[in-house]
């Protein structure tokens, strides 16, 4: 996935130990995705992971590579749905693009969604 890695899983003394990535923006990707539903389910919540929306994009989302993409979005009323416009550039480090965001476009590898083609984000607010 990109962001998000190296991680690990395991457990010490009985109790779960995660490991995240170094970069800030890896390391909310992977604590969204890995860690926050597992913490909810040791907790006993019913609902682990958070809802997701399928949105429009309004202008390209490219992930060049071969790996998922969890790339970073704006959400603006669109259509009545939803439209999708990447918060900038989308490196690890920048710290912004996760500080904008309102989602996560989950974007497959080598791929680009093109403008006015749906797109699945995982809500973060």
């Amino acid at each position: 996935m990109r962001p998000g890695k190296p991680i690990t899983f395991g457990s010490l003394n009985g109790r779960p130990v995660f490991g995240l990535p170094g970069n800030p923006v890896s390391a909310m990707v992977t604590y969204e995705l890995f860690v926050r539903p597992a913490l909810r389910k040791m907790a006993g919540h019913a609902r682990l992971t958070r809802p997701s929306v399928q949105a429009e994009a309004l202008a390209p989302i490219p992930n060049p590579g071969a790996r998922r993409g969890y790339l970073r979005v704006t959400l603006t009323p669109h259509n009545g749905g939803y439209g999708a416009r990447l918060t900038g550039e989308q490196g690890s480090s920048i710290l912004k693009s996760m500080v904008l965001a309102d989602g996560l476009a989950v974007v497959p590898p080598d791929t680009t969604i093109e403008t006015g083609a749906p797109v699945e984000v995982i809500l973060l607010r």
